[in-house]
């Protein structure tokens, strides 16, 4: 298992810089909830595509449902960002 400071570029270590990071991504969900024609809306560092690539393949996701039979779901679209939680007072 690897810390995400060594799969991302230097660039992002602190934590000002990933927080600052929105990965877009647009692609379509097979009837199997797997994901294909993976397009990223923007450009981003080549271990930020390889890590979002490697994360979205270990996904299944739910297949979108007409009449109860699962369909292809393309164009969705997908902003994954880093940002903390901060905990209220």
């Amino acid at each position: 298992r690897k810390d995400l400071r060594q799969l991302l570029p230097s660039k992002y270590w602190k934590k000002s810089s990933l927080e600052s990071l929105e990965i877009n991504m647009i692609f379509t969900i097979t009837t199997g909830g797997r994901i294909r024609n993976l397009k990223f809306d923007g450009r981003y560092d080549r271990e930020v595509r390889d890590l979002m690539r490697d994360a979205l393949r270990a996904i299944r996701f739910q297949p979108e449902l007409k009449e109860g039979v699962p369909i292809a779901r393309d164009n969705f679209r997908l902003v994954q960002s880093f940002k903390s939680k901060e905990k209220e007072a």
